[in-house]
């Protein structure tokens, strides 16, 4: 089975396992279903390392260079999720984007 990553969430200070009380590295289905907070420790243990998570990484978001950010805009207006393009977009103008 692949690994799949969902996204990368960032966080100022890492949420806690919810299994240890480590830091938790990824956000991830438990063997017995729901999702939890794991650390790199707890997730072989109790999820499932090589599915679907979310990566937790401490500190800031870096910023997307411009031509990729566009095409992520643009892709998204074509698909219709006007919602995802305008928080690409932010605080700035849509118009700056076309």
């Amino acid at each position: 089975m692949a690994v799949t990553r969902i996204k990368t969430v960032y966080f100022e200070t890492l949420p806690k396992c919810n299994f240890c009380g480590l830091d938790a590295h990824v956000d991830a289905p438990t063997s017995r279903g729901p999702w939890a907070y794991q650390c790199t420790v707890c997730w072989p243990l109790v999820g499932n390392p090589a599915g679907m998570h979310t990566l937790l990484v401490q500190g800031d978001e870096p910023e997307m260079d411009p031509a990729t950010k566009r095409a992520e805009i643009m892709a998204a207006v074509e698909a219709g999720d006007f919602d995802a393009a305008e928080d690409l977009i932010g605080d700035g103008d849509f118009a700056e984007w076309l």
